[in-house]
């Protein structure tokens, strides 16, 4: 298996999906990251799966005490292939089809 294609209307927001809904299979995951690095993935995946402006969300950031150290933080890009073990599980659940070689 090649690619993987999603089935309309699924979003999988860490993962970098082609214009056709296609995503490579055979890529590496990243290995576990600390707390700050992980969460400003989940809130640039939030970002890229809502469509919100990464400016405004910045300005969120730096308002809330809590997020504050994280506004200025670059945002990991978004990963561009996915393992065959993460394929098998979206092609198991219903939520994609294999793209043959």
């Amino acid at each position: 298996m090649q690619a993987v294609r999603l089935r309309p209307n699924i979003v999988v927001p860490e993962i970098e999906v082609g214009a056709d809904r296609t995503i490579p299979v055979g890529g590496v995951t990243r290995e576990a990251e600390g707390w700050p690095y992980s969460l400003l993935g989940k809130l640039a995946s939030v970002q890229r799966a809502l469509g919100l402006d990464e400016l405004r969300l910045r300005e969120r950031l730096r308002r809330d005490e809590r997020f504050s150290e994280l506004a200025e933080a670059k945002f990991p890009r978004p990963r561009t292939s996915i393992t065959p073990a993460e394929a098998a599980v979206l092609i198991e659940r219903g939520l994609a089809d294999p793209v043959a070689d």
